[in-house]
């Protein structure tokens, strides 16, 4: 008798330790998040200048949180999530907006239209890329302001 019950507990044992180790594991592979993250950060130039006070917007196409970043004066630029505040974008393709800081408003103090120093196409994520699973430093981006 007593080596039936040591066999029961040893099998419900090893059961209990194997279905918390997968748990533990799928909890840890997955960042309890869901999404494979990867850094992301490159530069931004209109016309060969780089340019200060870009804000940058990758949309997953696949769904899922944007990541954003803000240009500095040599035009680069990092992105994090905008619900975590981690650093990097979801892997895969995504819709790319651009948006300066300084035109962040739609019409002047009379009331008239801004016109934008971006041209539509990249004020409307007409542009897209793809995060590699390993990451880039190189998601750089060469605007013309000609239509």
């Amino acid at each position: 008798m007593k080596r039936q019950w040591m066999k029961r507990c040893s099998w419900s044992g090893w059961f209990l330790v194997g279905w918390l180790g997968a748990v533990v594991g799928f909890l840890a592979g997955c960042g309890g998040t869901g999404y494979k993250i990867a850094p992301v950060s490159g530069k931004i130039t209109l016309d060969g200048r780089p340019m200060e006070g870009v804000h940058v917007s990758f949309q997953p196409q696949g769904g899922g949180p944007s990541s954003v970043g803000l240009t500095d004066k040599e035009g680069r630029y990092q992105l994090r999530r905008i619900d975590t505040q981690q650093p990097g974008a979801i892997v895969g393709t995504h819709q790319v907006y651009f948006s300066l800081v300084s035109e962040n408003v739609s019409q002047d103090d009379a009331g008239r239209p801004v016109k934008s120093r971006l041209p539509e196409k990249y004020r409307k994520g007409m542009i897209s890329f793809t995060v590699p699973p390993g990451g880039t430093e190189q998601a750089d981006f060469q605007l013309s302001s000609r239509p």
